[in-house]
């Protein structure tokens, strides 16, 4: 739907808040994930939109962590500690910030350094999430054992997990601002669960069943893939109680090559969403991530998301 020049004047002057939702694998400390991811998406306004850059500067932002809950299942399961990565992230950013808005390309895509190291390793059976959770329990806990572990329904991770997102965002809903959720990865599953919880469980729905996200942007998420479908809250009741109701628009962006992203379209594949009127639109755009942490290309990094031209343009118009 199409806002006249007065609402959107409207829209703009509300007070606004943005949530981050992080994904999985090992995390830094939550001040230090939260500063890049701020710095990131500032950096892409600022190349492109510098007046909305300025008003992201006056918007409230927040992270729903649960960084410290990853890192140590995967100290427990790995038997490792935690790294230390902040430098290799903060070079990642900096080498990202180098870029004009008309280099993120195929071409500068394909000349990132181990780039058929990585792509070999995903076509050979890893092409799509569900390809990748049908691989041998020892190559999918290598892989991604926390991912697996959320779903684990004899596990407490997941729940865990899920009260520290649900608890940042009533913290955010009970302001009345505008909200802007950005999720990452295995954050945007754990995003779309506690969207359902909020709005259609006798716990939360009375208090924030009418709260709504404005906008919801996923990055590198499986939601489209049909195994991590199956997995979500609510995928088997009927109707429209099947999906979340609070999220007004979501935009989703996937990289070429990432394989948690898969190739499907969230679009496509949650269109009964718009069909029963739980969501004003949902848009999908594929973009090249030039993201290379440690010396080797990651399509699936959340700060090559977060700074890519796309991300830029759609918060633009949101802020």
């Amino acid at each position: 739907m199409e806002l006249s020049g007065k609402a959107r004047l409207l829209q703009q002057n509300m007070p606004k808040s943005i949530l981050f939702i992080h994904g999985r694998n090992w995390k830094p400390p939550e001040q230090d994930l939260v500063s890049l991811w701020r710095e990131a998406l500032h950096h892409g306004l600022l190349r492109d939109y510098p007046a909305a850059a300025r008003r992201l500067e006056k918007t409230r932002s927040a992270m729903a962590y649960y960084g410290d809950l990853s890192n140590a299942f995967l100290e427990q399961n790995t038997g490792k500690s935690v790294p230390d990565e902040l430098a290799d992230r903060q070079m990642t950013l900096g080498r990202l910030k180098r870029y004009r808005s008309d280099e993120f390309t195929e071409k500068n895509f394909r000349q990132l350094p181990d780039l058929a190291r990585y792509g070999e390793a995903i076509t050979q059976g890893m092409g799509t999430l569900a390809q990748f959770l049908r691989l041998g329990r020892p190559m999918v806990e290598r892989l991604a054992p926390d991912m697996r572990e959320y779903w684990n329904q004899d596990s407490d991770f997941g729940t865990e997990v899920r009260h520290r997102v649900v608890q940042a965002l009533k913290t955010t809903m009970e302001r009345n601002d505008r909200l802007l959720v950005i999720s990452h990865s295995l954050g945007a599953v754990v995003a779309y669960d506690a969207f359902w919880k909020l709005s259609r469980t006798v716990e939360y729905r009375e208090q924030y069943g009418d709260r709504k996200v404005d906008l919801w942007i996923t990055l590198g998420s499986p939601l489209a893939n049909a195994t991590a479908r199956r997995h979500l809250k609510g995928y088997h009741a009927s109707g429209a109680r099947q999906y979340p109701s609070c999220v007004n628009r979501w935009i989703n962006v996937r990289a070429e090559d990432d394989y948690i992203a898969g190739e499907r379209d969230c679009a496509e594949e949650f269109s009964e969403m718009k069909e029963h009127g739980l969501v004003e639109d949902i848009q999908d755009f594929t973009i090249y991530n030039l993201a290379v942490r440690q010396g080797r290309s990651n399509p699936h990094c959340s700060l090559g998301y977060l700074i890519h031209p796309a991300v830029s343009l759609a918060v633009a118009d949101w802020v």
